[in-house]
């Protein structure tokens, strides 16, 4: 199937930024597609997943392009500062957790997996809990509380790292910085997945 140009320089750019952050050239265009997911805090700025079909299984990268800048999501708050620096994010009260869900869900700390869980969907077992243990983890996921002051967003909500479920407080400033503070544990041992492999 033959490419369009403009998808064709998108894929250009997007396989160059992995080539780079890889310090190789492991993606080609021939091998590779793209999915694009807009974010509504942002004008320009797009995430797009780069799917390279030469792997098995298939290997994904997530990047942010503007058309013109494009970001590796290399697994550290960098890559978003670097975007915010680009163009800043129009935050508000009924968007913020949509950032804060994308941007912690794109750290891997340690190779750890982090995600912020506002209900058991948010939740992606590697296998079915016990029906007890469903309903502990269940009820132990408090709805997110948002407040805003001194040009900060203020989110109690809850947070997993690996196998473990936190109660967190996590500060997003309105130019996009994010910080995780206050947390404390609540349940151990959930079963999920707890590596992002690369």
């Amino acid at each position: 199937m033959k490419i369009d140009v403009g998808t064709k320089k998108l894929l250009e750019r997007l396989t160059s930024k992995v080539n780079e952050a890889m310090q190789a050239h492991t993606a080609y265009v021939n091998d590779c597609s793209t999915q694009d997911t807009p974010l509504p805090y942002y004008s320009n700025f797009k995430l797009y997943t780069l799917f390279d079909t030469s792997y098995t299984p298939v290997v994904q990268y997530n990047l942010l392009d503007n058309g013109t800048d494009t970001i590796y999501l290399d697994g550290t708050l960098n890559a978003w500062k670097k975007a915010n620096e680009i163009e800043k994010p129009e935050l508000t009260i009924s968007n913020v957790m949509d950032y804060a869900k994308m941007v912690v869900s794109s750290i891997s700390k340690e190779n750890i997996k982090h995600n912020i869980v506002t209900s058991i969907e948010d939740i992606d077992f590697y296998q079915m809990p016990t029906v007890e243990q469903f309903q502990l983890i269940e009820s132990s996921i408090k709805p997110p509380v948002i407040s805003f002051r001194n040009n900060s967003f203020n989110i109690l909500a809850c947070l997993i790292e690996g196998k473990e479920l936190y109660d967190s407080l996590i500060s997003v400033k309105s130019t996009g910085e994010i910080e995780i503070s206050d947390k404390n544990l609540i349940l151990q041992d959930i079963p999920v997945d707890e590596f992002a492999w690369d």
